[in-house]
C-alpha cells in the first residue's frame, strides 16, 4: 500500500504533463512517403522500394501476411523492418525521432487494439 502511494506521488510529481501529441499523418501515410524517397526508404527499412515490394509480395503470397481492419500488411512490414534498424544507424541526416515514435505507438495500438 505504501509503495503504491509513493509510486503515485512520484508519477504526479515527475511524469510528463505536456499535451498529447497528435501525428500530422497516419502510419500508412508515413510509410508511403518514406517508400517514395529512395534515401529515406533505405535509411528506414534498409532496402530499396522494389525490394520492399518483392518482400511484401512473398510474405503475402507464400507466408500469409494479411492486412487487418486497423493496419495494412504494408504498414506491418514497414514497422517490423524499421524496428530492426538500430537508432544510431538511421542515416546521416537529422531524423524526427519523435515523429517516428508517434507512428510506432499508433501502429502498435492498431495491432493490439489498445
Amino acid at each position: 500500500m505504501l509503495a503504491s502511494m509513493i509510486g503515485m506521488r512520484y508519477l504526479d510529481s515527475y511524469s510528463n504533463k505536456g499535451p498529447i501529441r497528435v501525428p500530422k499523418e497516419t502510419g500508412i501515410e508515413w510509410v508511403m512517403r518514406t517508400l517514395g524517397n529512395p534515401t529515406d526508404c533505405y535509411d528506414m527499412f534498409r532496402m530499396s522500394r522494389p525490394m520492399f515490394e518483392k518482400l511484401h509480395n512473398v510474405l503475402v503470397e507464400s507466408y500469409g501476411l494479411q492486412s487487418t481492419r486497423r493496419m495494412s500488411s504494408t504498414e506491418s512490414l514497414a514497422l517490423f523492418l524499421w524496428t530492426l534498424v538500430p537508432l544510431n544507424q538511421l542515416g546521416s541526416k537529422e531524423i524526427d525521432l519523435s515523429g517516428l515514435w508517434r507512428h510506432v505507438i499508433e501502429s502498435l495500438r492498431k495491432c493490439w487494439h489498445v
